[in-house]
């Protein structure tokens, strides 16, 4: 990455990321939710019995996927390389549904031309009522072997870094699918007074199960999917030559990112973004402006990404947040992106919003 060309991914590449136009990895999704028919389970039970529905499957919320073949040399798919989500149809989970009682969540209706997972190259101009429905479900109670009847290449992907290597075409699948599917697991019990919680409006809601609770009076969020404000700032040096990154407690070793945090009740982007950077480095930060967003399922972040300008240089670093934090020059990060740091330092890898906002900052610093 020597000159400022190289730092523009191809405009074909599932990770745009131009001035006027970011789709970052687990974005567009291909799904339509059709929020509105939730709520009728007559509905819900004849579209999960079409041949043309499709489940996908998660053990302890791990994915369950198949290797993507190769167009050119499909016998050469290994478990290393990308993965599709395996989808099944109704008839293959049936006796599984009935006798274990899973979780099931729908997750929506195709609605463009490409399909979220392996036959994607497939086009249709098909109506909603011809194009298949997608369902989540918990399959936690099958074992390996099992679910390598449905495929022998089978194989549950680790969150982190594992699921990097979902296709494209299904990451956005995966993360409606996961988040929604942790959030069940986490909250079986109502938050409000403790007694059970059961599933309904298609997997978007639990309902307290005692009548004289106060989370059925009126809106409350213990009773819908939560989804976690995070920042995260590629922060530029007051004269816009040098970025700020920083290593977490449990990073990969030799691996920096951009600065991150949650947002508090009550807080803006902006404001998060500057208590963030201050209580984690030190520095202090005056303009933000907002770059893009990336869901992260783990277990149901929204990542904000923002760009935004140090007031001063000086780094005191949080310990109890940060292994470390430093300033980086323009060659500095462009050694990083291309994994060739005289030092083996390196940035995480193109499918994180951090690497987009650095590679914006790429395109702006003063060299």
């Amino acid at each position: 990455m020597g000159d400022k060309s190289t730092t523009k991914p191809a405009q074909n590449s599932p990770y745009v990321n131009t001035d006027d136009n970011v789709v970052n990895f687990m974005s567009d999704n291909p799904l339509n939710r059709l929020s509105h028919q939730r709520k009728d389970s007559t509905w819900l039970a004849t579209t999960m019995a079409k041949e043309s529905t499709r489940f996908v499957l998660f053990s302890n919320l791990h994915p369950v996927c198949i290797p993507a073949e190769s167009r050119a040399h499909p016998a050469k798919a290994s478990p290393s390389k990308q993965q599709h989500l395996l989808t099944v149809t109704h008839e293959n989970i049936k006796s599984y549904l009935e006798e274990h009682e899973p979780v099931v969540v729908f997750l929506g209706i195709s609605s463009q031309n490409t399909s979220p997972q392996g036959d994607s190259g497939k086009r249709s101009n098909s109506t909603q009522e011809s194009s298949p429905a997608w369902f989540a479900v918990d399959a936690t109670a099958m074992s390996l072997d099992q679910l390598k009847q449905f495929d022998s290449r089978v194989v549950l992907l680790a969150v982190y870094p594992g699921m990097m290597r979902i296709e494209p075409t299904d990451a956005a699948v995966y993360a409606q699918a996961r988040a929604l599917l942790a959030w069940h697991d986490r909250y079986r019990f109502c938050a409000t007074c403790g007694c059970i919680a059961t599933v309904e409006d298609a997997g978007y809601k639990r309902r307290c199960t005692n009548d004289d609770c106060r989370s059925l009076q009126g809106a409350h969020n213990t009773c819908y999917p939560r989804v976690d404000p995070t920042v995260i700032m590629a922060v530029s040096s007051v004269d816009q030559s040098r970025l700020l990154l920083g290593r977490g407690q449990k990073f990969p070793r030799s691996m920096w990112s951009c600065l991150a945090g949650f947002i508090e009740p009550g807080e803006s982007i902006e404001d998060a973004c500057r208590r963030e950077v201050k209580e984690e480095s030190g520095v202090c930060v005056g303009q933000v402006k907002y770059h893009s967003s990336q869901t992260w399922p783990m277990p149901s972040s929204l990542m904000i990404g923002c760009l935004a300008e140090a007031l001063t240089s000086d780094i005191t670093v949080d310990k109890t947040e940060l292994d470390d934090a430093r300033w980086f020059c323009r060659e500095e990060v462009q050694q990083m992106m291309q994994r060739r740091h005289p030092q083996g330092l390196y940035l995480p890898p193109k499918q994180a919003i951090a690497h987009q906002l650095v590679l914006q900052w790429l395109k702006t610093a003063n060299l």
